[in-house]
């Protein structure tokens, strides 16, 4: 376990694209629990510099950018955002690609950098899946939407206490979600390994974490589906604590969707957030939020 003291997230913000798309197989939907979702037609970067622009970056000295659907390989998304914000040369960027597990991973490096360096830290994250999917792998075509979230990691040992990081990896399987190439890249996944996965390792993780906690109050996960989420609330989730979805307006939103079901539901006090997917990776943070909140933009 990683633990970093005084640092928070100060202000978070989210993206969507103003496209809906109505999920029509009502079979599909009942099961996975994704009513619409929300589709791009342009790069990943442009929801990303919506979310940001919605924040106060004075103080910022890092930029990390996570995404596996960069809008080019060089330069970076990181990058492109820097110039975009009209940041100074001394802010640092850097780039994760991570999918689903993303923000647990992304605030786990940018917690560190605001620790060490007693700043700022732009934490962006956001993907647009659905333009990976196609019939080659009709399941993803119907469950990934598009968005993405900014928020600031803001160091202030006034403000904020201990936070607390775990994180994995399953390198072995990591194949049961593929997308091999670059150019025109195809997204397939294996479902009933991912399911396998996510219902035997995430419980374990959640529960190790909460043996360092006070009392959790919100359960943020990943919104994959309605199956594993139902499953997690009814093994993990006290009669007390609430655990917000999003999956139903937006659907698989890969490492934005921990981000947006925040931005959607605005939680407060001691939260635990659990990422899960692509890799496979699996992280859960936790920590006593005390977020500013902005309204969902669209673009």
């Amino acid at each position: 376990m990683i633990t970093t003291y005084g640092v928070g997230i100060r202000e978070l913000a989210a993206c969507v694209p103003e496209h809906r798309e109505e999920i029509t197989d009502r079979r599909f939907s009942k099961i996975v629990g994704i009513k619409e979702k929300r589709t791009a037609d342009f790069d990943t970067v442009v929801l990303q510099h919506r979310a940001a622009i919605e924040l106060d970056l004075s103080g910022v000295k890092f930029i990390i950018s996570c995404t596996q659907t960069p809008s080019k390989l060089i330069p970076f998304n990181s990058g492109i955002l820097h110039h975009a914000l009209k940041l100074p040369e001394a802010v640092g960027t850097m780039d994760i690609a991570t999918g689903c597990a993303g923000f647990v991973l992304g605030l786990a490096t940018a917690f560190n950098l605001a620790m060490t360096s007693q700043g700022n830290v732009l934490l962006v994250i956001g993907d647009t899946l659905s333009r990976t999917t196609g019939d080659h792998d009709p399941a993803s075509r119907l469950i990934f939407g598009d968005a993405a979230t900014a928020c600031i990691v803001e160091y202030n040992p006034a403000k904020y206490g201990n936070a607390y990081f775990s994180m994995y990896t399953d390198g072995e399987n990591g194949n049961a979600i593929l997308m091999e190439h670059c150019n025109k890249p195809k997204i397939y996944m294996d479902g009933d390994k991912v399911l396998e996965f996510a219902l035997n390792k995430v419980p374990a993780a959640v529960l190790e974490m909460e043996r360092s906690l006070p009392p959790v109050y919100n359960y943020i996960f990943h919104q994959s589906n309605k199956m594993i989420l139902d499953s997690f609330k009814d093994k993990l989730v006290p009669y007390w604590a609430s655990m917000p979805t999003s999956i139903e307006m937006y659907g698989n939103t890969s490492g934005a969707s921990i981000p947006l079901t925040m931005a959607l539901s605005k939680p407060q006090g001691m939260t635990m957030l659990c990422g899960y997917g692509s890799g496979l990776q699996w992280g859960v943070a936790a920590m006593d939020l005390d977020v500013d909140y902005k309204e969902i933009v669209e673009v």
